[in-house]
This record gives structure tokens, sequence and C-alpha cells, in this order.
């Protein structure tokens, strides 16, 4: 999946997932009470790789109201149960121009207690002789219902081949005609009559985020172009952990992620088909990103939880890595077995005097432009579960981050720093890594992957923080308050004498005081100038100055030039001697808290004196 694009990335040696030859079976079906057989299929190992058999698609054409079938889909674990099916028609392009709908209802006792549900997309239905009829991928809007749309396997299986692109438009709401609808109310379930049918969202499976920080996630996730999906605090345990077999096979549960370690985001669907390598799921897109670069995984439905408001939703455990997922089209997912996806692995390393708690996580992410929000938010993870704590606290952090360009030049970042913050140190924390991050990847001038991402961070309670309350200047052996109808004439040459006053976060008590000697350069003209005074943390906030940036490597000699934390922050603007140009000085001090607050001196720069004849008028003529 592209958030909103993906590139290649290097892969992380120490970090590579490690997966072996995987056994994959088609499932065998028995036969059930609607007297319909499974998929004849059949897998074998050679020397190389494991391949199967899938199913033949189901002819389209021969497709027709009251065809009978069989669907398959996990309620729980990974073992795929069997419902009825009955065809009730197709609608001409009801997914998109040139991919059908096939409306069915389904029936069985999981149906009618949640209808259908989301995680069940992508579920194989198959017709008595075993040829595939599709995969269900759309529910009824509003509650449980037995009625489904289905994309058919012949479209599916056109991402066998990796010729089609991405098409620009899908339904997501497709109008059942009354025809068909009026036939739907089987097993009592709601929405007999005719009514929209939805795609069904994909249940997105979040670790490491507090649940009421999902509303940003949601927001950010629906502006990068997700297809419909629902989030919830979910596990992904044993996702790094590398499982000689894994169980993959049509109806079972198969997760996509956009990140998996500590933290993750990983949707979840069912397998359609296993065709040799390549497995095909979901029945329709997680983003509609075309080619993509997202993991792979097997997973393990825990239950199907009933939604009164709308379609019941599975909750899972996302499991090991399985494969790369390469494809992200219209009709469905596809993932390639075995693949090794390369990812950027992000290491956090935190502790937390108060609890005296220490924590080393890993978190991966295959898309380089998912890098920063995966960073962010595996550090912001980090600190809860260590500090256990969120609130008001100061933190020192450093990171580094490296990887290589498009043209293969290494490149690399380094950034040690400290921050307060009143309300939530965690976030704040991470907010900070985050910007820094998405800056770099987000550069206008060159692609670039990310091999590596370190951090190391230590957290306390207290907000160890100066705040800049009082600023004065010399005038003739005296000191001056400033204030903002303070106006000093100075001319080129001249060095000023300055006091900052700052006081600790909520002690009256605790003054520091910072003597500042600025020097007006000789190159100064006349005219308005200014000495700003500022805390570098607010500064390092503000992020680089980009009107002077115009290529990456200026853009990461920016980012080096960003103010610290700790910085008080003095700076000069004068007119220079042409009065076209700003003359700008500025001088740095390194306190050991972090430091707020901005205070400044305007200046009247130019050539003073006293005995300059004036000027007199000339004589009027008479």
């Amino acid at each position: 999946m592209r958030l909103p694009s993906a590139r290649s990335q290097a892969r992380v040696p120490i970090l590579s997932v490690a997966v072996a030859a995987i056994a994959l079976a088609c499932l065998a079906v028995p036969n059930d009470a609607s007297g319909a057989s499974g998929p004849v299929a059949s897998a074998k190992r050679t020397a190389h790789h494991w391949t199967a058999r899938c199913p033949a698609p189901y002819p389209l054409t021969k497709i027709h109201a009251g065809l009978r079938g069989t669907g398959y889909t996990t309620v729980k674990g990974t073992h795929p149960e069997p419902f009825a099916v009955r065809v009730l028609g197709v609608l001409k392009d009801g997914i998109s121009p040139g991919i059908d709908m096939i409306v069915i209802t389904t029936h069985s006792a999981a149906v009618k207690t949640h209808g259908t549900w989301e995680g069940m997309s992508g579920s194989p239905i198959y017709a008595a002789d075993g040829r595939l009829i599709g995969a269900l991928s759309y529910g009824l809007s509003f509650g449980a219902t037995n009625k489904a749309g289905v994309t058919p396997a012949a479209a599916m299986y056109q991402m066998r081949s990796d010729r089609r692109g991405p098409a620009a438009f899908y339904a997501k709401h497709v109008a059942v005609p009354n025809s068909m609808g009026a036939t739907a109310a089987d097993n009592g379930a709601a929405g007999g009559s005719a009514a929209d049918l939805q795609l069904l969202p994909t249940p997105i499976m979040v670790t490491g985020m507090p649940s009421r920080w999902q509303s940003g996630l949601r927001l950010r996730l629906r502006q990068a172009g997700l297809a419909p999906f629902s989030l919830h605090a979910g596990s992904a345990r044993g996702a790094q952990r590398h499982q000689v077999r894994p169980q993959l096979r049509p109806g079972g549960p198969f997760a996509v992620s956009i990140a998996y370690g500590d933290y993750t985001i990983g949707g979840v669907g069912t397998v359609t088909a296993i065709c040799g390598n390549k497995v095909l799921a979901f029945g329709h897109p997680m983003a509609l990103s075309g080619a993509t670069t997202e993991t792979a995984h097997a997973a393990r439905v825990l239950y199907v939880q009933r939604d009164p408001t709308g379609p019941s939703f599975v909750m899972a455990n996302i499991g090991p890595v399985v494969g790369a997922l390469d494809q992200d089209r219209m009709p469905g997912v596809r993932a390639t077995l075995g693949a090794k996806p390369s990812t950027t692995g992000i290491i956090t390393h935190v502790e937390a005097p108060a609890t005296g708690l220490r924590r080393t996580g890993v978190t991966h992410t295959s898309l380089v432009d998912e890098v920063a929000d995966a960073a962010g938010g595996a550090l912001f993870g980090s600190l809860l579960s260590t500090a256990q704590h969120e609130g008001a606290g100061s933190s020192t952090y450093s990171f580094t981050a490296s990887g290589r360009m498009d043209d293969g030049t290494p490149w690399r970042f380094h950034r040690s720093d400290q921050t307060t913050d009143a309300s939530d140190v965690e976030f704040g924390t991470s907010w900070q890594l985050y910007t820094t991050l998405a800056t770099i990847i987000g550069n206008p001038y060159d692609g670039l992957s990310v091999k590596r991402v370190s951090v190391h961070a230590r957290a306390t309670e207290k907000v160890a923080e100066w705040e800049l309350r009082d600023l004065e200047v010399d005038q003739d052996g005296a000191w001056q308050d400033v204030t903002p109808a303070t106006t000093f004439d100075v001319s080129p040459g001249d060095v000023l004498q300055l006091r900052a006053t700052l006081q600790a976060y909520r002690d009256s008590h605790a003054t520091k005081t910072v003597d500042i000697s600025v020097r007006v350069p000789e190159s100064a003209g006349s005219g308005p100038g200014t000495i700003q005074v500022a805390g570098g943390g607010d500064l390092a906030l503000q992020g680089p100055d980009m009107s002077t940036v115009n290529s990456f490597s200026e853009l990461l000699a920016s980012l080096h030039a960003v103010p610290h934390g700790g910085d008080l922050v003095t700076q000069l603007s004068a007119p220079d001697s042409s009065g076209s140009t700003t003359v700008v000085k500025t001088l740095r001090d390194r306190l050991k808290r972090v430091t707020r607050g901005v205070l400044a001196l305007q200046l009247n720069v130019g050539s003073i004196c006293t005995d300059c004849p004036v000027d007199e008028d000339p004589p009027l003529a008479e």
C-alpha cells in the first residue's frame, strides 16, 4: 500500500524477516447439507518452493439467479467453516466499469447471528463442481444481513498478471434492485428489502497506541486514501516470529501490515485462493495503490464481535510474516509467499527513572512514506509502557536515521535534543521525532530509502524548563527594561550588552541570568533593525528555514541548524549598506533546561552624530 506512495527500500540485515519454504495446501472442502462440494485442489512441494493448483473460475456468463454454492470463512482460530450460498443475480458493472457484482444470500449459524462481517472479505464462494465463483466483499450498510456482494473470480484472477493497473473508481455503495432485494429476507436477517450494499470495511488492528489517539490515526488513513476500514485495538503477538509452516488456506484469515512490531497497523481479511506461490485475498482493495510493498502475515481470529449499529467485525491476532504484498488492486490484494519484504527497522531504547524500567522495542515497515509515523508511534508506545505515565514531564532523546538515495548514495542524519511538555511529554517527544523524519522523507528533491532508525529516549515526570521573563539593555552603564515600545539607537560596529532573566517553570524563586553581548556588523546600513532573544524550545517546533534550501544535502544541513530545546538564541537583523537585503547574526547559549519565550529589542541603525551640519533652506529669490 502506498500512503500515498511507496518506494523500494533497502533491506535491514539485523532485522530481516527469515521466511522459510511455505507449505501451501488448498482447503479440501467436505460436502455439506446444500449438496455443494469443495474446490478440487492439490499441493506439492518441489525442490525450490511450494506450488498449489487454484480452482478454475466459474464463468460469469453462466452465473444465474438460483445457483447454489458454498462459501468458507473463519469464525474462530484459523480453520474455515462452510456457509450455504444462493445467487440472487448479477449487477452489470456493479463494482466498477468492467467488474460485475454477484449478489447472493448466505446461510449458516454464524451468518444468522452476525450477518456478513468485517474481516469476511475474501471468503471464497465455490460452485458445486468446485469452481470458484468469487470472493465475498460487500455487505449491507447497517445491521446484520445475509445478503452480500461477490467479486467475480475472473476479475481476481487477472491479478495473477502484473499487467493490470489500478482503476480510478470502485463502488463503495451499490444499490440492489427490488427484484433481487425482495428475495433476500431469508433466514429472517435484517435488510431483506432493497438496500445499498457497501464494500465491507477492513478491520484494522492497532497496537502500541492508546485508543483516544485513534481518531487522529483514522483521519490520517482516510486522507491517505484507504478503502473503507474500521480501527480496533488489536494484537500483533507473534508478528515478528518465524513460523516454518504457516497454514494459509482459502477461507482462512490473512493480514496485511502497514507497520508491525511494537507499533502495529494491520488489516485483516480472508484468503480467496492460493495459486502457486501467490495468494489472492480480500476481494476488494485496501488502498487501491497498485504495485505496493506491504508485508503479508498469517493471522488468527479470536472472535466475531457483533455491532448493533453496523456490520459485525473480527478481532484477530496478526501472526508471522509469510511473504510480501505486491499488488493492491480493485478486485483484491495479491501477495507472493516466501518473499522477504525489505523493511525499515525502527529500534527504540527507552528508560524511565520514575519506574526504573527500560525497554528496547522493534517495529518494521516496508513503506518509506510510513517510516515517520511508525517511528513516532513506536517511540510513543515504548515511552508509555516504561514510564507508565501520561502527563507533564521532560525528556532527552537522540536518534539516527540512515538509508540511500535513489541513485545509491548513502545518507545519514543524527540529532540529540531535549523537550518538555506541560500536558504529555511522551507525545511531545514522539511528535518532534515524527516531524523531523517526515521533513526528511517528504523532501521534494530526491527519492530515498530508509534502512534504519535508532532512537534513545529518557523521560522524567518533572517539567525542567526555563521561561524568558525579562530582557534588559545597558544604556550608559544603567540597565533599562526592554518593552515593546523601546527603540535603541545604534551605529555599525557598536557592541550592545543585554541581560536576559529566566524563571524556572512554576518556581518563582528559581531564576537564572544570562549575559548577552551583540556586535552590530560593520556592513550594516541605516534603518530599522531588531534583536530577538528566544528559547530553543519554541524555535525547534518551527523546523528549518526552507527559504534557503534548494537540495537534499542543504535540507539536512538546515535540520542540523534547527535550535535545540536548551538553546537561548539571540538573533540580530539589520539592513545592509544598500538597504536592499538584511544582515542576520545569530548567537546561541546552551542551557541545561529547555528554554521558552520570545522578547525583542527594536533598533534604529544608522550613523549618529551630534555635530553634523544642518542643511539650511536656500534664500528665496526676490
